[in-house]
């Protein structure tokens, strides 16, 4: 549990306007831990890039999408899916067309990975933009239940929806697993910019946003990285072990057993045959014997 959960649940300490989602202390600490990018790439210099990729190792890249034209800005995050390192950040102000274009050359230069992007209004039209490029690995869930539907059985998979759809729903959960993964240390953040956001993501009313006058873009795209991290890939990863070590533990066996019951019309042939090969086998050995 989170000091704020500890607090509220046993000290009956209540979230109230103000309180950052992430702890002070927490953001603190990875503030201490950021650095300067390796690079800047994309149209506009605002692609941060840390960590180039390396072969044999799998990325992930979680984009937020905004108009372009106002003060909010689209943002995504490469990691890498093993270790969830922050490989790359990109935060500006570009149309959605241009914001595609640059989500599928960034997605080719770590491998083609799994490009998730939340399909809000400004969303579908990114999301239709990367079908049309060929996009081989977009991010797909069920209509109903969210799960999480591998990038070619959406191909065939009527139920099967482009996007992460962050709605009431959803929001929470992913918000609750991005705090998860920071206070448990299991993500390393190497942007600055994005623990900025990070101090001004508080509880307003008992809703998660950003302070007024602040931006958010950052922050949604890494939480919806820390909830596909978790609850696509890693179980459709652990589904796929399990199937193998199923596969792998069968065997076949060419023992036969007779099963029936002295009596039975299966028996007495079984009685039969094996008196006719007993006598073909005596007349056999008779025959030898004559010569």
């Amino acid at each position: 549990m989170s000091a704020k959960d500890i607090a509220q649940e046993y000290e009956c300490s209540f979230n109230f306007s103000g309180n950052t989602i992430v702890d002070g202390t927490i953001i603190q600490e990875m503030r201490d831990g950021t650095s300067r990018p390796e690079r800047r790439g994309g149209f506009d210099g605002n692609l941060w890039i840390w960590k180039d990729p390396e072969p044999g190792r799998r990325y992930l890249i979680s984009a937020d999408v905004a108009r372009g034209d106002a003060e909010d800005s689209s943002a995504f995050h490469i990691f890498d899916v093993d270790s969830m390192e922050q490989a790359a950040e990109y935060q500006g102000k570009l149309t959605p067309e241009m914001y595609a274009d640059l989500l599928f050359e960034t997605s080719k230069e770590y491998g083609l990975c799994l490009t998730v992007v939340e399909n809000n209004s400004f969303g579908y039209g990114v999301l239709e933009k990367l079908k049309s490029m060929k996009h081989p690995a977009i991010y797909h869930h069920k209509k109903s239940s969210y799960d999480f539907i591998e990038p070619m059985t959406a191909l065939y998979d009527t139920s099967a929806v482009p996007g992460f759809n962050t709605n009431v729903k959803m929001r929470p959960l992913a918000i609750a697993k991005m705090e998860e993964f920071l206070r448990n240390k299991l993500i390393k953040i190497n942007s600055e910019r994005l623990i900025t956001e990070l101090e001004t993501f508080v509880w307003n009313n008992g809703k998660a946003e950003a302070i007024k006058g602040c931006n958010d873009d950052l922050v949604m795209s890494l939480a919806i990285a820390c909830w596909v991290r978790e609850g696509a890939l890693i179980i459709s990863q652990r589904d796929v072990q399990y199937r193998q070590a199923f596969i792998s533990g069968l065997s076949m066996s060419g023992r036969t057993f007779e099963t029936s019951i002295p009596g039975m019309p299966q028996h007495l042939k079984a009685e039969n045959r094996k008196k006719w090969t007993e006598a073909y086998n005596n007349a056999r050995e008779f025959s030898w014997l004559m010569k």
